[in-house]
């Protein structure tokens, strides 16, 4: 931009520089052009164009030209988590990599490869360690940065770190109990997955698995995802009450905290009972 409008010409230059648009494809009407020839009126459209900045606060020089390097290359802007990474130094991002850092969510197909290569599996992971910590929220990027900025300012650990690895980590491994072959279920797709990790955690908070319950819970699970996909087929499917609100909460913006709640709710009330 700079370069375009001759701010960094010599003083001996013409009062606008030889940068041309010349990138740019053949049919666009741009193509070619310098500063010097657009219109007055131009000039002022392209002076009143809104810049986003963003701060990026690391000191890793690698990052930072593989960050632009792929910019400047593919012309991709940075996916919201690679921002994060790039912005936020503190304890809730050092976890939320560490417990990324897991082959299951690539080996279950829960986040694709494509994804992960954009960090889509901390974003993913980030998710799930907020909705354990602090029950299901919306899945919008800015929730998401508000938690990343809650925690920024611990040095080591931020408060019930450790209380909060340890339930994530017990969540998991409950779920793997239930679902081991999660990847062909319906719960095995982020939605589904983020709606069953939030609810387990919430029970694992308060007691444990039964043990003895384990295969029961996993064919009560297998029918509710049944009664699920006849009422998707079916609006006139004769379902649970559960499932009806499971189906509403899952049509349309599945990621809002209201519809998320709802369907933490429903599956509360089909798992309660095989949890101590």
């Amino acid at each position: 931009m700079i370069q375009f409008i001759g701010s960094e010409r010599e003083p001996d230059e013409q009062e606008y520089n030889k940068f041309a648009l010349d990138k740019l494809p053949a049919e666009s009407q741009w193509r070619n052009k310098t500063f010097a020839d657009l219109t007055d009126e131009e000039k002022k459209v392209f002076y009143g164009y809104n810049l986003a900045v963003r701060y990026l606060n690391t000191d890793n020089e690698g990052e930072l030209r593989d960050m632009f390097n792929r910019l400047n290359r593919f012309l991709s802007p940075l996916k919201p988590q690679e921002l994060r990474n790039a912005t936020y130094t503190g304890p809730f991002v050092k976890l939320a990599l560490d417990l990324a850092d897991d082959d299951y969510w690539a080996t279950n197909s829960i986040v694709t490869p494509a994804s992960i290569r954009r960090m889509g599996d901390v974003e993913f992971v980030s998710e799930l360690l907020i909705g354990a910590l602090h029950g299901p929220q919306g899945g919008s990027a800015k929730v998401i940065d508000l938690y990343y900025e809650r925690y920024e300012d611990y040095e080591d650990e931020f408060p019930n770190q450790k209380r909060g690895e340890e339930l994530f980590e017990q969540t998991l491994r409950s779920v793997q109990k239930l679902l081991p072959k999660i990847k062909k279920t319906r719960w095995g797709n982020k939605t589904g997955f983020y709606t069953l990790f939030a609810a387990v955690a919430f029970l694992v908070r308060n007691g444990r698995l039964r043990a003895g319950k384990i295969a029961k819970a996993r064919k009560t699970l297998e029918n509710f995802a049944s009664e699920i996909d006849r009422r998707l087929a079916d609006e006139n499917a004769k379902v649970s009450r559960n499932a009806v609100r499971y189906v509403r909460a899952v049509e349309k913006g599945a990621n809002d905290k209201k519809r998320r709640a709802v369907r933490h709710t429903a599956v509360l009330d089909v798992m309660g009972r095989y949890f101590m």
